[in-house]
């Protein structure tokens, strides 16, 4: 099951120094999250960015449900495990300082050694109950980080 999490934040504004002009790096009102089961996904638009390639890094804690297949193709529920995962996503320099972003983080890959009776039954993630807040992204650009947030 999927669900929208529209964030409504207040902007942390940073401040950097570059050709003796100071850039605000900001997002925009419509950052968007999406729960798609086992990763979570993230949209929106970043504004006062200056020229160079941009990378969103998305930071994300949640449980995740466990199903655990033996030989005879039974299926039971295996134990929750608590998951960090992380993805990210690299855009060229951004017109006019502003930028659309999306990224994904990476399913999470479990052994049955972690959630299931023991290493004969095969482990498979069927869903992962995010935790809000704990999500975050970031926002790299120059190799410094220029912009982070968390996501409600």
């Amino acid at each position: 099951m999927s669900y929208v999490y529209k964030c409504s934040f207040l902007v942390l504004l940073l401040f950097t120094m570059g050709a003796g002009q100071a850039h605000r790096e900001h997002a925009t009102n419509n950052i968007v999250s999406v729960d798609v089961g086992t990763q979570l996904w993230v949209r929106g638009t970043l504004t006062g960015l200056s020229s160079g390639n941009v990378t969103v890094i998305l930071n994300a804690v949640g449980n995740a449900e466990v199903d655990c297949v033996n030989s005879a193709n039974e299926v039971i529920k295996g134990k929750k495990i608590s998951v960090s995962l992380s993805g990210s996503s690299t855009y060229p320099s951004p017109k006019n300082g502003r930028m659309t972003f999306a990224v994904y983080t990476f399913s999470p890959v479990i052994t049955s050694v972690d959630s299931c009776p023991d290493s004969q039954w095969i482990a498979t993630v069927s869903d992962v109950e995010f935790t809000h807040p704990g999500a975050s992204f970031i926002v790299v650009q120059g190799n410094k980080i220029v912009f982070t947030e968390a996501i409600h």
